[in-house]
Formats: structure tokens, sequence, C-alpha cells
């Protein structure tokens, strides 16, 4: 037999529901909190839900639960790193201690669950830990 014989598998992702993830996490619908209320809106943040913010919470709404939970941990991380506005606040304001935590958990899941997501769910998972790792970095250096 050749090398020729034993390709590696060809790997299937499905870029669309990273994509809207991402929009998700940037428009900050995901931000979870003590104000958020049973449908996933910032409940008091003093501004009106305009159709982008409905789109987003509609695009997380229909996430898979694991990727809604990192992407909730993301938008929270992104918060804490002053990369996102705090719907709460409206402020940009930036917690490195906080992040840190995050970005712990989330390398925590990274590893107590590797070998058990979805090819999807790997690599958003480690998207996301590198970008806000990287964010991270740029901050505390």
């Amino acid at each position: 037999m050749s090398d020729n014989d034993h390709k590696a598998p060809e790997k299937k992702v499905d870029e669309d529901w990273k994509k809207r993830a991402r929009e998700e996490a940037k428009a900050g619908a995901g931000a979870s909190g003590p104000d958020r209320g049973a449908h996933g809106k910032t409940a008091g943040a003093g501004r009106p839900d305009d159709e982008s913010s409905e789109a987003a919470q509609e695009v997380f709404d229909v996430l898979p639960p694991f990727v809604r939970l990192l992407a909730d941990l993301g938008v929270q991380a992104s918060i804490h790193l002053g990369l996102v506005e705090n719907p709460a606040t409206g402020e940009k304001k930036t917690d490195l201690e906080a992040a840190k935590r995050l970005l712990d958990v989330l390398g925590a899941l990274e590893e107590k669950t590797r070998g058990n997501l979805s090819a999807d769910e790997a690599a958003y998972l480690e998207d996301l830990l590198y970008s806000l790792r990287m964010g991270y970095v740029r901050l505390k250096g």
C-alpha cells in the first residue's frame, strides 16, 4: 500500500453557526449576569432593544447548549477584558483578575471535554480560547 491510500478524513466544519456565534458575542446579547431575564434579555440596561440585538438573541437561542455556554463565558471574559461594553452599565472596564478566572474555567472545560466534543464544538472552543488569551496577553504585557 502506498501513502496515498490512507488519506486523512476530510474535516467538515459548519462555519455558519460559528459566524452567528461570533456576531452574537460581538453584539453582547449573550452576556449573563444577575440582570439577565428569562429570555436572555438584559433588564434595566437603560437602552431599548433594537433589531440587531433581537437578531443576535435569535441566533444565540438556536445554538447548541454547550456552544451557548461557551459563548456566554466568552462574552463575560470579553467584558472583563474591556473588549465589549458591559450591558448593565454601558461602560468598558478592564478587570484582568476576573478575565483570568473565566479563561481558567474555559481552559478547564477544554481539558475535561477533550475527545468528547463534536469537531465544531472543539473548534469553537479552541478559537474562543485563543482569541481571549491573546487579548489577555496584550493587556497584561
